[in-house]
């Protein structure tokens, strides 16, 4: 499950489901910033959904550490810190690097010759 909301979907889920579908795949493009106040009553308004679907996808999101529970204020969408934001680029980068390794391993002369065909485009 990846938080995104596929409409093929929708009669199977739970509206609680849909809720936290629907919020985690926002927060997770930014269309909901860090930092971005949460209401229920917003958000019920907004996807159509009555509230309890969506304080249960606010907790649900809030174990995830997504979201951040404020007393008698609704929720907040968690800041992201710099320490967070350079453990992420270091973990994409040891992926990259795997999977480019990988690449390099499997690929033959066809697969060489585009790789020096692009280079020599981007330069």
């Amino acid at each position: 499950m990846n938080g995104l909301l596929n409409t093929d979907d929708l009669d199977s889920l739970s509206q609680a489901e849909r809720a936290y579908r629907r919020l985690r795949g926002e927060i997770l493009h930014g269309d909901l910033m860090p930092g971005e106040r949460l209401r229920a009553a917003d958000l019920q308004d907004r996807y159509s959904l009555g509230l309890t679907p969506i304080r249960e996808a606010l907790m649900r999101l809030a174990s995830e550490s997504l979201v951040e529970g404020e007393t008698n204020r609704g929720a907040r969408v968690t800041d992201a810190s710099l320490d967070e934001l350079a453990d992420i680029m270091a973990t994409r980068r040891a992926i990259e690097r795997l999977c480019l390794t990988a690449a390099m391993a499997r690929g033959g002369a066809d697969w060489e010759a585009e790789i020096v065909a692009s280079m020599h485009l981007l330069s």
